[in-house]
């Protein structure tokens, strides 16, 4: 079998044209492109507000590197650019991260189920596709590009002013790798330098699993994810003004951003 993805460094890489075989369980492939009901929407809202109050453990680290770059955004909103693949287990865990992030300053409308290729690595990995979904938000613009679908063929292509972002700070310095997904670009003065949510802490759940553990402190993924999730809030409300006060103001988010003071104190030295 020709292979689509090299992992390296929590990142996809595109390599080859794939060849693929059935392989995704009926539970899982009946829901793929449908609407995501309000109901998971909901769950989701609540544990995103939920995490407000996790704040980064002594020593862990934020995924986020600081950078000098052209903004995305008109006006006084913040752009956040997002650029990855349905076949891609690694973008499908920044999804979740990304819509935990985004629902403390805005809303989805549609939204689909997806989930990452079939015979690669972290399989089947349940996510969303962003493809036909709209943000609205106050505070946040939000630009995703869906480059391919989880068989490889394209899907979407990138703009002159995206494309110019995902080659220069999608690339070394400050990424070890070019090209890889996800992509994530926070108002042009942060990267993720590799995914909020990686697919083995979704464990082999399903969608609305996944939901109940973001809902439980106590779960692993929660205590994983949530100042991960606090860390992008912090940089957004480090650009927007810092808005909404009860997002921005809360104990995780705060300590977050000044996690993410002392990451920008220390990258200038």
């Amino acid at each position: 079998m020709s292979r689509l993805l090299k992992f390296a460094a929590f990142g996809c890489l595109m390599l080859a044209a794939p060849v693929f075989a059935a392989g995704t369980p009926p539970g899982i492939a009946t829901k793929i492109d449908h609407p995501v009901p309000a109901s998971l929407l909901t769950s989701l809202t609540q544990a995103s507000n939920s995490g407000l109050g996790l704040a980064p453990g002594a020593g862990t680290p934020l995924y986020l590197k600081p950078v000098d770059g052209p903004r995305v955004a008109q006006g006084d909103k913040v752009g956040i650019l997002y650029v990855g693949a349905d076949f891609c287990p690694y973008c499908a865990g920044q999804r979740w991260a990304l819509v935990l992030s985004l629902l403390r300053f805005g809303s989805f409308s549609g939204l689909e189920y997806m989930a990452s290729s079939a015979t690669d690595v972290y399989s089947n990995t349940p996510t969303f596709s962003f493809l036909h979904a709209t943000y609205d938000s106050k505070y946040v613009t939000f630009q995703a590009v869906e480059m391919s679908d989880r068989e490889g063929k394209k899907l979407q292509h990138m703009d002159k002013a995206q494309n110019d972002i995902f080659n220069t700070y999608n690339a070394p310095p400050y990424m070890p790798h070019f090209g890889g997904f996800p992509f994530v670009y926070v108002g042009g003065q942060y990267i993720a330098t590799r995914p909020l949510v990686t697919p083995d802490m979704l464990g082999g759940m399903d969608w609305d699993q996944i939901a109940k553990a973001f809902n439980t402190p106590s779960s692993d993924l929660y205590q994983a994810a949530m100042p991960q999730v606090n860390a992008v809030t912090a940089a957004i409300c480090r650009l927007d003004g810092g808005n909404p006060d009860k997002v921005c103001s809360a104990p995780g988010v705060t300590a977050a951003n000044a996690a993410l003071f002392r990451m920008g104190s220390q990258s200038s030295h």
